[in-house]
């Protein structure tokens, strides 16, 4: 095939675009040596015009909360020269090492099935009745039978064989998610040392590109002169899935590489340059002490550039961007308790790009992100403790959270397992994920991580001596900064557990959940709050409302007390601030132009209009435990945008909400043979009488009983 049909454009000195006013900057060493130092790039911080590479600060790092620590964790090598493949996750001289785990591990012969039930629907020879085929999980969903959502790919015969087609330079009918499909392939011909297979795989892989090219033109969104190409997404796709298909590409690249012609490797090369070398991804030019959203680490925005790290057109800045992103996310947004800023239904922590990263990790001087303390505190420390007591799901807190509910992104747990043998807790929360006989391994092929590559790639086999009592975990987890309690009468299966949120901080998909409980016990959930829900109505979250009304969601509370004793542990919140006052955070000044430090500086006048007025107090103001730091002890009007580039601020406003007199809560669990819980609530809003609402979401099962006991209060449940 002598047709390239994407190609890397000039990279011609553009003028830098209008960003943040502030003092001149000198360029960056590292970002004046690049071949991509003069030129614009698309980016996560400002949507409409590209930023200029020479605002970026690589090596502008936020305080870790703790050294990085390679003490037990796994080492996981380091790349070859580039050029060289496989590189992503292990080198050539790994395989030995896999295959042995792949074929003499339960967890990875587990895995190995997994991805053998891809294989073979993708090339349909799949057998029901093989042994890959077993357990069947998914018991005819979707006319799918196996341990493996085959659907997702297309399923099984009988259907068009898009595979073939590809190979043989055809169009198929339909559309099907055509690179994620074909990972599972190309890693069993790695493995296997199949190069008929990998063959054609990279048949069908120029075949797919081709029929891309073909579809979008050049692959970019018009743009103005002199603005870099910008990839355009097909009707009906996302950024998201593009992205996808992205990293499914770097690793098809990367598994296939040895069977590839150099011509097949220079076109798969130039079209991921052309898909991602013109786009940056969250972290890479906002403040590093503010880099608070989690979508700077996902794993699908990395993977395609660390594929083609070092080779012809690769953009060494936005690596280096992903790396402070990533490493900035882990700095900032997790406390030392181990829980996490944003909240558990967002937390995709990409863990497999940080493994990569770390491989990265001499040749860019970078301080290698396995040996981040964060992650590793979060894994080890928080997900443990937030498993109920019933073992079959934990507890979360935001956005898909509730009792019982699954891990968020479970094949983090898998790499995390993988990367901290010698953190046997761990071992608690991935028997959950995975499963006894690791029936429950991730195993989709497509999303933002592609878990049937990794759950091969990183399994590892549970420890079944690891339990709660061996392991003396105790029965208390609290973060003082994030002013959340998570407490049980034991570590048995029937023990009553208790949970209390009052959100000292507020992270994206906050609700209004202050002085919220949840609550389980004798084997069982009660008292739960609702996915995606509680974030409008707070009183779902367990909360009392005044009137009818509920406080703003974005109002911090405090807890002013805690007591935790081997008898009981006792918690006090305090929300009267969250009535009071009414919070919001504004981007821009009234006439729409950003707030810069440097308007901060200087003294600025800046009008808000209304009863707005700017909140003064700092993050630590509201923690239990206060942690001192520049970032913490900043006040709030002059909080650091947490999206835009460096140097614009996002000041947090407050006006007059519902004032009261008081909004206390205390509640805790007492221990001992029949533990218990009390909740006792003192609030008042002023002298005269008033309406208030006590709230209780009970799971979907939990009924009240039909004939009250004698000598109860109307107002009283029995359930």
């Amino acid at each position: 095939m002598a047709h390239h049909f994407a190609f890397l454009p000039a990279l011609a000195l553009l003028a830098p675009l209008a960003v943040a006013a502030e003092p001149a900057r000198t360029v960056d060493p590292l970002v004046a040596a690049s071949p991509y130092g003069n030129a614009l790039v698309w980016s996560y911080a400002q949507a409409d015009q590209p930023l200029p590479w020479t605002l970026f600060k690589p090596n502008d790092f936020a305080p870790t909360q703790g050294p990085f620590d390679g003490t037990g964790v796994r080492p996981v090598g380091s790349v070859p020269a580039p050029g060289i493949h496989p590189r992503l996750f292990f080198s050539a001289e790994d395989l030995p090492a896999l295959r042995r785990r792949l074929r003499e591990t339960a967890s990875g012969r587990a895995a190995w099935r997994n991805l053998l039930c891809y294989a073979h629907a993708l090339t349909l020879t799949y057998d029901e009745k093989a042994d890959y085929a077993q357990p069947d999980l998914q018991q005819g969903k979707n006319r799918t039978h196996g341990p493996v959502a085959l659907w997702r790919m297309g399923g099984y015969g009988p259907r068009e064989d898009y595979f073939s087609l590809l190979a043989a330079g055809k169009a198929p009918a339909k559309t099907y998610p055509w690179y994620q499909a074909m990972t599972p392939e190309a890693l069993r011909c790695l493995v296997e040392d199949d190069g008929a297979g990998a063959r054609k795989v990279a048949a069908a892989l120029m075949t797919a590109l081709r029929l891309d090219a073909e579809t979008w033109g050049d692959h970019a969104r018009p743009s103005p002169e002199g603005y870099p190409p910008r990839f355009a997404a097909h009707p009906g796709r996302t950024g998201m899935s593009v992205r996808s298909e992205n990293a499914a590409i770097g690793m098809l690249y990367d598994f296939i590489f040895p069977w590839m012609t150099p011509e097949q490797r220079t076109i798969v090369r130039e079209s991921l340059v052309l898909r991602s070398a013109w786009e940056d991804n969250y972290g890479t030019f906002n403040n590093a002490s503010s880099s608070r959203s989690n979508f700077a680490t996902f794993s699908h925005s990395a993977i395609d550039a660390l594929a083609i790290d070092g080779e012809p057109g690769a953009n060494d800045l936005k690596l280096r961007g992903l790396y402070r992103g990533w490493r900035n996310f882990y700095s900032t947004s997790f406390f030392v308790s181990g829980a996490i800023f944003e909240g558990e239904g967002k937390s995709l922590l990409g863990l497999d790009a940080c493994v990569g990263f770390t491989r990265c990790a001499a040749r860019y001087g970078w301080d290698p992100l396995t040996w981040h303390p964060a992650p590793r505190r979060h894994f080890t420390r928080f997900l443990p403790q937030s498993v109920v007591p019933s073992r079959d799901g934990v507890v979360k807190f935001d956005l898909l959270g509730g009792i019982q509910g699954e891990v968020c992104k479970p094949e983090d747990v898998v790499v995390a397992h993988y990367l901290y043998p010698e953190d046997r807790s761990l071992d608690l929360a991935y028997r959950l994920v995975v499963g006894d006989a690791y029936e429950r391994l991730p195993s989709r092929v497509d999303g933002p991580q592609n878990q049937v590559i990794l759950s091969a790639l990183f399994a590892t086999d549970h420890d079944a001596s690891a339990t709660p009592e061996s392991l003396g975990l105790p029965p208390t987890f609290f973060c003082g900064q994030r002013a959340m309690l998570m407490t049980r009468s034991g570590w048995d299966t029937d023990a009553t557990f208790l949970t209390f949120h009052e959100r000292g901080a507020s992270g994206g998909h906050a609700y209004r959940d202050r002085n919220g409980i949840m609550l389980t016990g004798k084997g069982r959930p009660w008292i739960t709050i609702p996915s995606e829900q509680g974030q409008e109505n707070g009183w779902l979250c367990n909360t009392v409302q005044l009137a009818g009304s509920e406080p703003n969601a974005a109002t911090p509370g405090r807890v002013v007390g805690l007591a935790d004793e081997p008898q009981a542990t006792f918690i006090v919140g305090d929300a009267k601030h969250v009535w009071d006052w009414s919070w919001t955070q504004v981007r821009g000044t009234q006439d729409g132009s950003p707030i810069t430090q440097h308007d901060l500086d200087t003294g600025k006048p800046l009008d808000f209009g209304g009863a707005m007025q700017p909140v003064d107090l700092c993050f630590n103001d509201f923690a239990f435990t206060r942690i001192a730091s520049a970032a913490n002890d900043r006040p709030l009007c002059a909080m650091l945008d947490w999206i835009n580039t460096d140097g614009l601020i996002s000041p947090v406003l407050r006006m007059p909400n519902r004032p009261v007199l008081k909004a206390f809560r205390t509640a805790g669990v007492v221990r001992g043979p029949h533990p218990y819980v009390l909740v006792v609530d003192d609030f008042q809003r002023d002298a005269l009488p008033a309406t208030y609402h006590w709230n209780l979401t009970m799971v979907a099962d939990v009924v009240a009983a039909r004939d009250p006991l004698p000598g109860l209060l109307p107002t009283d449940l029995v359930v």
